[in-house]
């Protein structure tokens, strides 16, 4: 009962900040096609354009994998480590606190310029650190490797968040930001169905291990594609001051 208190309490300060946002009014422009159609048209947009794919297609991998780690962390808490809620507990706390680490790094950075090798290496180390995480039997290593997941886990989903804000058509923010919606909660119900098919199977060591390789290989995929990646959103960039170009 006080963790879910505590849990309400802290949405107060968020709703604050929103109440006090004041944005001009602005004056909606005159729809010309039916909402079909202009869901059509964000999809092909998204889609279409190679980095917001790359970020949509690499988000979604960390938010199923999220949900992997999530399911069997209860299962490895109690199996693995013959833990309870303490234990759970400390685990978790652990993971927050990268994540909060991670959250603070983001909000110190003065440009977007060069993010993307941070997404990249964040969500090749969150693969990584889950790797590690699903065959260590020490619970003190294991409060390592997820507080590195969590760090992982919040560069790659929040910096994916900025660049997509940075580059998208201020006319189609909108229907992109569902897409990044629908991969982040969408995703990691997947993730949850795939831990439990595959645990059945493989055990929850291998599920951990085959998603948290996945996870890496789409993190080293769109490492490589980083060149065409950053020549696509040059000219954005450029065109919205992030870039002074040389004379």
């Amino acid at each position: 009962g006080v963790c879910f208190l505590l849990n309400t309490i802290s949405f107060i300060p968020v709703i604050m900040a929103l109440v006090m946002m004041q944005m001009p009014p602005r004056q909606p422009k005159e729809r010309k096609s039916n909402p079909m159609q202009e869901l059509q048209a964000g999809v092909r947009y998204a889609f279409g354009f190679m980095p917001i794919r790359s970020l949509l297609l690499l988000l979604a991998v960390l938010s199923m994998l999220m949900g992997v780690f999530q399911t069997l962390l209860p299962v490895f808490t109690k199996e693995v480590y013959g833990g309870g809620p303490k234990t759970l507990g400390f685990l978790l706390s652990f993971s927050g606190l990268g994540a909060l680490g991670g959250a603070f790094w983001l909000a110190g950075r003065k440009t977007v310029v060069g993010l993307g090798r941070h997404v990249a290496v964040a969500s090749a180390t969150a693969g990584a650190s889950m790797m590690v995480f699903a065959v260590l039997t020490s619970e003190h290593a294991a409060a390592v490797a997820s507080l590195l997941s969590g760090l992982g886990m919040i560069l790659g989903i929040g910096g994916s968040n900025i660049i997509l804000q940075s580059i998208v058509d201020e006319d189609k923010r909108g229907r992109v930001m569902s897409l990044y919606g629908m991969a982040l909660v969408g995703m990691s119900p997947v993730g949850s169905f795939v831990a439990g098919v595959l645990a059945t199977h493989v055990g929850i060591v291998g599920t951990l291990v085959w998603t948290s390789l996945a996870s890496l290989l789409c993190a080293f995929l769109f490492w490589f594609g980083l060149p065409h990646f950053r020549a696509r959103i040059r000219p954005i960039y450029i065109q919205k001051g992030f870039i002074i170009p040389e004379a």
